[in-house]
C-alpha cells in the first residue's frame, strides 16, 4: 500500500487517515477520546476534501482510542 495522504487529529489522543494511494478504500486509525473528538475529526477532512474512513483499524483497546467508535 502506499500512501497518498494522511490527515491526523490530536485532542488529546491522536486520530490518523490513510488514504491508500490506487486503493478504493480509506483506512481510520483509531477512533479518538469520544464522539466530540470523532465529530472534529470528520469536519476537518471534509474541509479539508478527504473522504471518510471505510475501514476503522484500532491500535489497542483503551478508552482514548475506542470512545469514538459510536459516531
Amino acid at each position: 500500500m502506499t500512501i497518498a495522504r494522511l490527515f491526523s487529529c490530536y485532542s488529546p489522543s491522536y486520530q490518523l487517515l490513510i488514504e491508500a494511494k490506487n486503493t478504493m478504500r480509506d483506512f481510520l486509525i483509531d477512533a479518538g477520546n469520544s464522539p466530540a473528538h470523532a465529530a472534529l475529526f470528520r469536519k476537518s477532512l471534509q474541509r479539508l476534501g478527504a473522504r471518510l474512513p471505510d475501514l476503522l483499524i484500532l491500535t489497542h483497546w483503551h478508552w482514548d482510542h475506542t470512545f469514538g467508535m459510536s459516531t
